[in-house]
């Protein structure tokens, strides 16, 4: 048994969640569960593609680990280098409006340099200082969009509402889906995270209210009969 907190700290993930000088803020949610099923999935999926039986070993930390990307190679980078392997970034910028921010990815300070200065339209001698100037009067996705366009990556962050009701690349995809919901009226679900070809899938219905189904899942599993069920329900065992 394994705990989707803990191994997000020993795999490193929960130190990328903090910036310099500032302790990490860790994850909202289990992300480990989900990396863990997903691993598993696949070598399920594997199993039933070659048609043959087998034990499928699964390290919780190892799948987590796997995640890191370029933070786990940024490691064994020097802290500070100089002459052309110079880095800037990453950063993180208040914007306009409260608490807005935009995170600014690693480059090469030549190429920052440049980049901010075709941003903010003038050269300077200090391109951090410039572009921490300018984000803060600054919309977030716009300032995030010009420094995409000079080859920085920079992206504005998102809070909850964000991804479900301005995220242009979840939009695009559809993420979101609407679905009617008896009480609650018009509700955005999450969809579903890969599109298939041949096997697509979609999101049919909305959350099920309390007990909703207790008469089908008696039917079909138990094989009660109507009667039977009606009988239950008249003694309260099913409230």
């Amino acid at each position: 048994m394994t705990f989707a907190d803990t191994l997000a700290a020993m795999s490193g993930l929960t130190h990328e969640t903090g910036q310099q000088g500032h302790a990490p803020q860790g994850l909202t949610f289990g992300l480990g569960d989900m990396v863990a099923a997903n691993a598993a999935t696949l070598a399920t999926l594997e199993h039933l593609i070659r048609e043959q039986g087998g034990h499928v070993g699964l390290s919780q930390l190892e799948a987590m680990s796997a995640h890191l990307g370029t933070a786990l190679i940024e490691t064994l980078l020097p802290a500070e280098a100089t002459g052309e392997g110079a880095t800037a970034g990453p950063l993180t910028l208040r914007t306009s409006g409260e608490d807005r921010w935009l995170t600014v990815g690693v480059t090469t300070s030549a190429h920052f340099t440049e980049a901010v200065a075709a941003v903010v339209g003038d050269s300077t001698d200090d391109p951090v200082l410039a572009l921490t100037t300018t984000a803060a009067r600054s919309d977030g996705d716009a300032l995030a969009a010009a420094l995409q366009q000079q080859g920085v990556p920079a992206y504005a962050v998102r809070d909850g509402r964000d991804l479900v009701a301005t995220d242009p690349q979840l939009a695009a995809r559809n993420f979101y889906p609407v679905q009617q919901h008896p009480l609650a009226g018009e509700v955005q679900v999450e969809g579903i995270v890969a599109h298939l070809s041949t096997t697509p899938a979609r999101i049919v219905s909305p959350a099920p209210l309390l007990g909703q189904h207790t008469d089908e899942l008696l039917e079909e599993i138990l094989g009660l009969d109507h009667d039977r069920i009606r009988h239950l329900h008249d003694l309260g065992v099913l409230e």
